[in-house]
């Protein structure tokens, strides 16, 4: 196989776990566990896989090696092949990386706060990225239906709204008890801005896209989450 693996013994390396379990867990077969990390890109050398960080080769390198292993195994069934892919695209996704909004650049209040001019000011920075269309959504039409021809334009828009609601985040002074959550919220638009930069390169590089699409999709849980609990929290606070 790709990784010398032995076809005789289902746990070349020993350590309690099957070789195609290791292969689809991003794992070594050849190294006993737990701290055996596969290096995919030196088990793909013999493939010429590019040593580029860009994305496509990224999700090439890691997906390529451990499928060539699983087929010549026989072990590429319905089952192993949806792990293989989330397994793949979940890990290459997080090469995503985005700036970040120090503490420091915050205005934090300690003692009492108004929360009702934070509530204001919060939901002023907020209401311009609220009603936006979904980008998994529009560039899915876009990909498929062929349905939204200005997609890369209104990405951009998309991008510039996320980045002013950013700033307008980063100047609104917070109560000390829900500074971390707002930081925290204030990043993540600062990331949906840059992933809809990132999805205009959908069209040029699918699966680029198909990554971009993933980070997009953890992103809105993250901003679901984050302002579901400043809600909460103001709710909390003002209630009678």
């Amino acid at each position: 196989g790709i990784w010398k693996t032995d076809r005789r013994n289902p746990d070349t390396d020993g350590d309690g776990t099957p070789d195609n379990e290791e292969i689809l867990a991003g794992r070594d077969p050849l190294a006993p566990g737990p701290n055996d990390t596969l290096d995919s890109s030196a088990a793909t050398s013999s493939l010429a896989v590019s040593t580029s960080t860009d994305l496509t080769e990224q999700l090439s390198r890691n997906f390529f090696g451990p499928y060539l292993e699983l087929k010549q195994t026989g072990q590429f069934n319905e089952f192993n092949k949806e792990r293989l892919l989330r397994n793949v695209t979940q890990n290459t996704a997080q090469t995503f990386t985005s700036a970040t909004i120090p503490e420091t650049a915050f205005t934090v209040q300690a003692g009492d706060p108004d929360l009702v001019a934070y509530g204001t000011a919060l939901d002023d920075a907020l209401t311009p990225i609220l009603s936006l269309e979904d980008e998994l959504a529009m560039t899915y039409r876009a990909l498929v239906e062929k349905s939204v021809p200005d997609i890369e334009d209104r990405l951009s828009e998309h991008a510039r709204l996320y980045s002013e609601a950013a700033d307008a985040l980063t100047q609104v002074p917070v109560p000390e008890a829900i500074s971390e959550e707002h930081i925290k919220l204030t990043n993540i638009v600062v990331r949906q801005a840059e992933v809809s930069t990132a999805l205009k390169g959908t069209f040029e590089d699918p699966l680029r896209g198909l990554l971009m699409l993933r980070v997009a999709d953890e992103n809105a849980l993250d901003a679901r989450a984050s302002m579901t609990a400043l809600l909460r929290y103001l709710t909390e606070q003002t209630a009678p």
